[in-house]
């Protein structure tokens, strides 16, 4: 979706999650977050692809769907890191992290945005039991970093082991 209407009409429609959201202008008033909260609908802005068409277009899309994606985060609807595309890019992961980025200069705070990446989207995937949080039981796919994400976001960027299932596949240290 891009267009506040077509939100609507999507969760009107039943959709259980709505990607790309709002972007050709600002929300005109809550009904959009209400009707995602009512329905529980998971909000997805994929702003990484957003700001790649917003400096192809020159439109102004990338500030619109940040404004939007505050405002629907403010008022408590879940929100989910997604970015849209399987381009290819210098580093695994980094738009990824960009996303994230992103994210907070949306004004979400790291927890939220954290969380978005996490809890969120396994939630929305409808994979919650087996990841998205560290539980006893669940899937161990863990980054450790170098950094206080919760301090600076930015500090995903320094991944020094990877975790996967449990085992080690990546280890800074030892390469």
């Amino acid at each position: 979706t891009h267009r506040e209407q077509d939100v609507l009409d999507a969760i009107e429609a039943g959709a259980d999650g709505v990607e790309h959201g709002v972007s050709d202008a600002i929300l005109s008033d809550s009904r959009v977050a209400n009707l995602l909260l009512e329905r529980n609908v998971n909000y997805t802005p994929t702003l990484w692809i957003m700001r790649i068409g917003s400096l192809a277009s020159g439109s102004k899309s990338f500030e619109i769907t940040k404004r939007n994606l505050k405002f629907l985060s403010d008022k408590g609807v879940r929100i989910s890191r997604g970015t849209d595309t399987f381009c290819p890019m210098p580093s695994p992961g980094l738009n990824t992290i960009q996303e994230m980025e992103f994210m907070g200069e949306a004004g979400l705070t790291p927890e939220k945005v954290i969380r978005a990446a996490t809890r969120n989207a396994a939630e929305h995937l409808g994979l919650l039991e087996d990841l998205g949080t560290i539980e006893p039981g669940k899937i161990a796919d863990l980054i450790i970093i170098d950094g206080d994400p919760l301090k600076d976001i930015s500090s995903l960027h320094q991944v020094q082991m990877v975790i996967k299932a449990g085992r080690i596949v990546h280890d800074e240290d030892k390469e």
